[in-house]
Formats: structure tokens, sequence, C-alpha cells
């Protein structure tokens, strides 16, 4: 290990204390003694011994020194310079290894006098300023290591529920085959200097340490870790001022709208700027948010399957965000983690797959009704719609990450959860809003979470063309939908067995199976397809069978009996996958991804159905409590902004903690995303949608008054399927 020790801390506090911080430091040599051990034991010392074998600059070089020879002389301001970087703690074989020194007291050093008498025309002198980077460093053993290193390897490490190396992508799951370190150095010290000075250091007490059997150490220092004083945010082009100037404004004029709506107005006005004002009025969207009646022929147990699934993923989101925190007994918290029952987190994919059956529900529920009134389906006026519903929000959300979150605050982890999201987003943010960024691969997405979106958006494009069929010819529709069911599951079965992927983040899985998982099968519709349609399928079936109809209690109790153990095996089968020491099957992995998702859509499928129709007992009672309906309509907001409070709470966190259940369940963390998410639904959401329903409905009023004009109009603008008569005409 490295040579620091643990104690000079205590030692620098009972040099103070015991000499007086009247007296000059430097005058005092009891002080020098006693200051001595710990600035030579400290990583600050080491590593400006360092700096000059590794060929750093001058001015880092001749900078590090200065400071530590102030500090063997007792001068408080280059104590603090030492005292900033990280040391090795107690509780190292807990977990306790991820240290991050004192990020704030770093940010504000300086040196009060540095020179050393030697000057160097080479080596013109510049201020000495403070940087903080966040190092990474890992042990790799040799073959010939002895066993109880090996042992203590993994208690260090966590027995590695993620194995990773420095070249995975770190923004989105946590490394933990790294120990994370702070260091506090000199700016004109570059991330490269730093990194190949602390690898030097740590391979040389590698090296002369017995029992490690050629063990080396690995460092990596990048610049987008390390935070100086001068820090400075990237400057706006033209595209950011835009967004920018664009979001501030939806604020301003959401706010506007309120005042107007509470204090001046008070219902009375021109028609058109009430009708403006209430489109955009926190409070009347307020009203529409908290009102818990449904539409016409709604399926109220619809909202409680998506509200559950909505909490079920905030959880398991949040499982894979507190893995970052750096946890003094963070060996304990991931033995909690690999328990058989952390099996329910690690299935995550169960739960978007139910996201995505819904969506096909309630697409075919609105085409098959539509079908049925009018005999053809708008294309491009539905496919607008859905863009105005869902990319108001989204581009605010894009925004928001990347111009405002960067400059909300600061910490040790900020250049590794908060800063790459929006280095990315301001590369690729077009690709969101094209809904095409789920083709781009996982690695370089904006906002990763948004590949549901992109899943969503381009299978409800295609809806259509699947539920036409089934509306007009049943049974060869039905046989249709069910080929491409049977060929997306090959597909999936077929890419995941030939890729060696894993749709369960199985305990000990690499990062990088993780990141090619989810590029070339997780964010892909084609691989979503099964669900989807048996989303359309149960749609169907909810627009066929009448509300009236009731399942007789020995139908609904052998549905029961077949749905229960198909929604139990895809969630529980797996559990030995969430355990230490699990070895992965490629076989066993390609026969989940192909046949998980149609044994819980079956499970889910009939769930709804049986509820809807009378045998859901407790269960439908609880899916259709009537405030499900208000939570669903934050559920987009909320689904869009738990990662982007998760990953800030990670980045400004400044030291470990101690993890205990009520880290998993932080009830407060909740609570804060469900309130974010209810002010970005009234300010960006609903007044979109409302506008957008004005304008529509107007608009379709004004033509349907001029007569003849309505069916040139619709002609015109939508591209539609062909009716019967036309088919028989042609």
């Amino acid at each position: 290990m490295a040579p620091w020790r643990a104690g000079q801390l205590l030692l620098l506090a009972l040099a103070v204390w015991s000499v007086g911080a009247v007296a000059p430091p430097s005058s005092s040599p009891q002080l020098q003694r006693l200051v001595r051990p710990a600035v030579q034991g400290s990583l600050f010392y080491q590593l400006s011994a360092a700096l000059p074998a590794v060929n750093a600059s001058c001015q880092c070089s001749r900078q590090a020194s200065n400071i530590v020879r102030a500090a063997l002389l007792g001068h408080v301001w280059a104590l603090k310079w030492v005292d900033a970087n990280a040391r090795v703690p107690a509780g190292l074989l807990s977990g306790n290894v991820n240290q991050l020194g004192d990020f704030d007291e770093c940010l504000t050093l300086h040196a009060e006098s540095t020179q050393d008498g030697d000057e160097d025309a080479n080596c013109p002198p510049v201020p000495t300023k403070a940087s903080y980077c966040l190092a990474a460093v890992a042990l790799d053993l040799g073959e010939e290591a002895h066993p109880a290193a090996r042992q203590i390897s993994a208690l260090l490490h966590s027995f590695t529920p993620f194995n990773s190396n420095f070249s995975d992508p770190g923004h989105r799951v946590p490394r933990f085959s790294a120990a994370y370190l702070g260091v506090c150095a000199p700016s004109s010290c570059t991330a490269g200097e730093l990194q190949a000075a602390l690898e030097s250091l740590l391979n040389e007490q590698a090296g002369a340490s017995d029992g490690l059997g050629g063990a080396s150490f690995r460092a990596s220092v990048s610049s987008e870790m390390c935070r100086s004083q001068d820090h400075q945010e990237p400057p706006d082009g033209t595209g950011a001022r835009i967004a920018r100037l664009a979001l501030w404004w939806t604020v301003a004029a959401v706010l506007f709208a309120t005042f107007l709506d509470i204090v001046c107005l008070d219902g009375e006005g021109p028609p058109s700027l009430l009708q403006l004002v209430r489109c955009l009025s926190a409070r009347q969207n307020w009203r529409r948010l908290i009102d818990t009646r449904q539409e016409e022929g709604a399926v109220a147990v619809l909202h409680g399957v998506r509200g559950i699934n909505a909490l079920g993923l905030l959880v398991a989101h949040k499982s894979v965000a507190l893995l970052y925190q750096p946890y003094v007994n963070r060996t304990a918290a991931v033995a909690v983690l690999g328990q058989p029952w952390s099996i329910i987190g690690r299935v995550a994919i169960l739960y978007t797959d139910c996201f995505i059956l819904l969506s096909g529900v309630l697409a075919a529920r609105a085409l098959l009704r539509r079908l049925d009134r009018t005999k053809a389906v708008p294309i491009v006026r539905r496919l607008v719609d859905r863009y105005v519903r869902l990319t108001p929000l989204l581009l605010a959300l894009v925004a928001l990450c990347t111009l405002v979150l960067p400059g909300l605050g600061r910490g040790p982890m900020w250049g590794l959860v908060v800063e790459p999201h929006a280095a990315l987003c301001r590369q690729h943010w077009w690709r969101n809003v094209l809904y095409i960024h789920n083709y781009y691969g996982f690695e370089d997405m904006c906002l990763t979470h948004t590949h549901q979106l992109g899943i969503d958006m381009q299978l409800f494009a295609v809806a259509p063309l699947l539920v036409y069929p089934l509306w007009r010819w049943p049974r060869a529709g039905a046989a249709m939908l069910a080929l491409l069911a049977a060929w997306s599951t090959a597909l999936r079965h077929r890419v995941v067995l030939d890729n060696k992927l894993a749709t369960i983040v199985y305990f000990g899985m690499p990062v990088s199976q993780m990141f090619k998982t989810a590029s070339m099968s997780y964010i892909l519709p084609t691989h979503r397809l099964t669900v989807y349609i048996m989303g359309l399928g149960l749609g169907y079936a909810l627009h066929r069978v009448p509300e009236s109809y009731q399942f007789s209690r020995a139908w609904a109790a052998v549905g029961w009996l077949v749905a229960a153990p198909l929604g139990l095996l895809p969630v529980f089968g797996p559990w030995e996958a969430a355990t230490p020491g699990y070895q992965y099957d490629a076989h066993e992995a390609a026969q989940y991804a192909a046949f998980a998702p149609i044994l819980w859509g079956g499970f889910v499928c009939w769930g709804v159905l049986a509820c809807a129709r009378g045998a859901g007992g407790v269960l439908g009672e609880v899916l259709s409590w009537r405030g499900w309906v208000v939570f669903t309509r934050v559920a987009f907001a909320l689904y869009l902004a738990q990662f982007p409070v998760f990953f800030y709470n990670v980045g400004s966190t400044r030291h470990a903690q101690y993890y205990t259940l009520g880290s998993l369940l932080n009830i407060a963390e909740f609570a804060f995303i469900i309130a974010v998410s209810v002010v970005l639904c009234l300010t960006f959401e609903m007044p979109f949608q409302e506008l957008w329903k004005t304008y529509t409905e107007t608009k379709t009023n004004a033509k349907e008054r001029r007569p003849g004009t309505a069916q040139k109009f619709a002609a015109r603008t939508n591209k539609s399927f062909p009716t019967a008569s036309k088919r028989k005409s042609a």
C-alpha cells in the first residue's frame, strides 16, 4: 500500500494545538519535529518526490517541492495542501477505499510564498494555484500472488459487483475495479503528469512488497476529472444561447400567466387572452393535474400498473446510482445487494418491457376506436400529436442538464457523472429531438435513460401498420403479428448468444458487456417488438370484449393459476445471477432474453384483463385506485428527472457515508424527485399540451364551419388507410 500514514491529520492538529498559532511556525523547532512525520508520510509529499522522475514540467515540480518545504517548516498554508489530499483511512477491508480528500479546502488554497531563491531562466515562475483531481487507481495482482492477497483484494473491491477497466465509460455505471483518490496539486501540474507520478509511486511501493507476486498498479487521471480554482464552463454557442433564452422565456411565460390568472384577470378579459392564460397558468394546470376523473372508456387498472412500474424502476435506478457513493462499509452494502432477493432490481428490463406493453395497449385502443369511427387513420396528424406530446419536456430536460445543471454545483465526482452527460448532450442533442438516438449506441447517447422515448416513438410510428390488418382481417392480422413476435424473439436469442450479451445485470457483470448489451439489443425496437405486439393484442381484447363481461370464478382461478408462475419465473427464476460467484452462461442468457419478455408480458396481459373484467380481487381494487391517475400524469416527467437528481447528489458528495437501507429507500430524495417532476410537468409538459390542444381544436372548428372544406383539408394533410368502400370500388 501507499506509504502515507493514516494519523497525519491527528499529528497536525496536535502540533498546532501544542505550539499555538501565534508563534511563527518556521521559528519553532518543536512544531517542525511534530509535523515532519505527518508531512513525509503524506500523499502530497510522495507525489512531489515522484514528479521529477516522470519528467514533469519545471513549474509543476518546483511548486510542489516548495510547498513541501514550507509544510516541513510548519507553515499552515502549506500544511493545508498536505491535508487536502487523500489519505489511507480505517476500514479498507470494509470497502472504504474511495478517499475524496477535501475538495473545498483544496480549491481555496494558494501559496503565500514559494520562492526558493534559486531562479532559473528556463523555468519562469508562475502563480501557484490549487487544482483538485480525482484519480482512479487499480491493482492488478500477478498469477503468483498469495491467496491472502487475493482475499484482501476482493474485500478492497467489495467483491466487484461490476467488472471494469479505465476504458469503460464511468458516467452511467460505477467502476468497482478501481479506487478513487482525491489529489490536490498545483494547477501547473497536468493530469498526465499526476497520473505518471501516482503510477510510478504506487508501483515502486508494490515492487518493494513481498507476497504480491508481480502485482502492478495502474492509475488514471483525466483532465475532465480535474477542477481548478479558475474553472469556467464552456462558452455558449449560438444554439446554446437560443436554447437558454427559450428555456427562461418559457418559465417567464408560465409565471406571468399564473400571475395574471390569480391576481389580474379573475375570469374576465379578452377571450383569446383568457384562453392563452388558461393554457399556460400553473394554477389551471395544477387543477388538471390533480383531477382524478378519467376519460370515458378508459381502463382504470392501466394507471395502476404504470404507476407501480414507475416506482419499481425508480428504486432500481437508485440502486445503481448509490453504488457511486464512497461508503465506509461498501463491502457490507454490496453484500446486501448481493442477496438473492436483489434479483428484483437486476431484472429491471422487465419493468421497461411493461411500459412498452402498456404503450402498445394504448396505441391499439386509440387506433381501433378511430378505425371503427372513421374507417381511416390520419398518420401524419397522429405523429405530430405524439411529437408535440413528448418533445417540449424532453427538450427542456436536455437544456437543463446541458446548460443549467453543470453550473448549479460542484464536487469531487462532478466530472464523473454530471459534466460528461452535459458534454454528450452538447454534441448529440439533435439525435434525441429526432428520436433516433437509440440507433447510435448507448455509450455516446445524450441522457442514456431517454432511449425509452426513441423506442416508444418508433414503435408508435409503425403501430398503424400492425393494427390495421388486425382490425380489417382479424385472423390474418393476428397471424402476421404472431410471426413478427416470433421473429423478434429469435432475433434476441441469436444476437445475445452470438455476442455473449446479458439482459440481467448479474453480479460481477463487466461494464463493457452491459453497454454492449444495451447498444446491440436493449435499446433497439426490433428487439422490444414482442412485448409491444402483446400490448397490441391486449388492447384489441379490451376493445372487443364488452366492459360488462365478467369472468366466472372458475375461469378466473384457472387464469391466475397459470399467469402467476408466468410472472414469478422471469423475476425470481434467475436468482443465482444476483449472488457473488455467479458464472455467466451465454445459452442461459440467450434463453432468458428470448422468453422472459413473453412470460412477463403474458402475466401482465392477464392481470390487466382480469382486473378490468372483475377478476382482480384486492389487486384490482389497488390498481384501480383513482390516485394513480394523478401519479401517471407526472410519470413521464418522473422518469426523465430521476437520473439528473441522482447524479447531482452523487457529484456533489464530499465525503464517505455509512450505508443503510435508508440509503436505497431515500424518501427525502424520492420526494424531491417527485416535486421536481411536478414542476417540470406544470412548466413544460402541460402548457404545451394545452396550447396544441387548443390550436388543433380551433383549427378543426374553423374548417368545419366552412362547408365542403373539411374533407379537402383532411385529404391534403392526412395520409390515411383506404376504407373498405374505397377498396371495393378499386
